[in-house]
């Protein structure tokens, strides 16, 4: 297959099951976006109000599960290093 390097080159025919595919992604993809920011929202909301009322964790699903707020908003997780690892470095 030709590489395209400009809008120009590319074809104007496409297969019908390529267009489909094409939009169903697009449209899922703007979807998913839209959904992303109103978990972004919701969590930010969420953090304010448990910070402006000193609330650690908060239960959700009757209970079933619950929220906790950390003082970061990233968690890392690491490996630790094998003993032989440590000392051969």
């Amino acid at each position: 297959m030709e590489k395209q390097i400009e809008l120009n080159d590319w074809a104007n025919d496409y297969p019908a099951e390529v267009i489909e595919a094409a939009d169903k992604f697009d449209k899922a993809h703007t979807e998913h976006q839209k959904t992303k920011g109103k978990l972004n929202t919701a969590k930010q909301t969420l953090i304010d109000a448990m910070e402006e009322h000193e609330c650690e964790r908060v239960q959700i699903r009757n209970g079933e599960k619950y929220l906790q707020h950390e003082e970061r908003d990233v968690i890392k997780f690491d490996k630790p290093k094998a003993a032989s690892d440590a000392t051969t470095e």
